[in-house]
């Protein structure tokens, strides 16, 4: 593996472009990445551009640090040249330059939307921009597709949400969202909670869900569950269908363990109305 800092001229305009690079094959054809030199190139062709080799370096990192001190010498920030930030690659603690962010956020303000980190903010696609996003992405199958987190991911994302707060801004942008699109799921007919199973399909789940044992709930959810439940008032409506859905019905005999979390529950309900 050889690693190396690079510069690439654009012998048309002759404005330059500092990076680093790791090969195996020194003759790989690899002349930058960077995003305003990827649009040069597009524009003047791949021809039109050389690249040297500056410096060998002992590791990608190394690399790197040698950008900053590259870009500073023959002056390849944006606009003199085709790097967008002074210290190099932005995931290696690399910023953009003030005049890059000055011409993004005119960009951005051009477009009626919110100056950068937030550019896309308020402004939505158009008809025709998602007809082609539609098409593009049409029969593509989800990588994670028949795929599951492993419990080692699912703890560091549990870790990950912990203690995370939500504003109040964002709480009624998700219930509108929810809203909007419930509605439109419920005039397709395609709403689950206006979708009647077929009895195959009642069955197949009632076979799938047979010999399962749901896990013992923690103090702390059952305590989640009443502080939740306190104080909440049914509608007439809703009333009306549990009773229709429990006529003819029979209760079965409560277990000792059932008595027991009956207790539990009622005796925290009380300790939370006195708290």
């Amino acid at each position: 593996m050889q690693i190396y800092n690079y510069i690439t001229t654009n012998s048309v305009n002759g404005k330059q472009y500092i990076g680093v690079h790791c090969t195996d094959n020194i003759n790989d054809g690899y002349i930058g990445s960077g995003l305003c030199l990827l649009r040069a190139i597009k524009k003047y062709g791949k021809r039109n551009f050389i690249k040297e080799i500056l410096a060998y370096c002992d590791s990608e990192m190394e690399g790197h640090r040698n950008e900053e001190k590259y870009i500073k010498e023959f002056n390849t920030l944006f606009p003199n040249g085709y790097n967008l930030s002074p210290t190099g690659g932005i995931k290696y603690g690399g910023k953009m330059g003030e005049t890059t962010k000055h011409k993004l956020k005119i960009i951005a303000l051009e477009r009626g939307c919110k100056p950068p980190p937030n550019s896309f903010a308020g402004y939505k696609h158009s008809e025709e921009s998602k007809l082609k996003i539609s098409t593009a992405n049409s029969g593509k199958v989800s990588a994670f597709k028949n795929k599951s987190h492993t419990e080692e991911a699912k703890e560091k994302n549990r870790l990950a949400h912990i203690g995370r707060q939500v504003s109040e801004e964002t709480r009624k942008k998700l219930s509108e969202a929810h809203i909007e699109s419930w509605e439109k799921r419920r005039k397709a007919g395609t709403d689950k909670r206006t979708y009647k199973l077929s009895d195959k399909q009642r069955q197949n789940l009632s076979n799938a869900l047979k010999g399962k044992k749901k896990p013992p709930r923690s103090e702390e959810h059952i305590k989640n569950l009443t502080k939740a439940i306190t104080g909440r008032k049914l509608s007439l409506e809703h009333r009306k269908n549990l009773s229709q859905a429990l006529r003819g019905k029979k209760k079965p005999p409560r277990t000792k363990e059932h008595q027991e979390k009956l207790t539990l529950s009622i005796r925290l309900t009380k300790k939370i109305k006195t708290a």
